[in-house]
């Protein structure tokens, strides 16, 4: 295989199943419906760029404290 495509999740649905899939530590399908929720489909955008604005969604931010 020379070339490979990333392909972003691009639903919400998606996002939660990426998410949800175990493949980001920390974050299982409970968290993942919480966060989407939150976020709605800027989701990626947020954990990528602006990861602190986790603590906003219900039930995460108590985490890490």
């Amino acid at each position: 295989m020379e070339n490979y495509t990333t392909v972003v999740p691009a639903t919400l649905q998606d996002i939660r199943r990426y998410l949800g899939s175990g493949l980001v530590k920390g974050i299982g399908p409970v968290f993942a419906d919480r966060i989407t929720q939150h976020f709605g489909l800027d989701t990626l955008t947020v954990i990528e760029e602006e990861p602190k604005r986790l603590i906003e969604v219900p039930g995460l931010g108590c985490l890490g404290r």
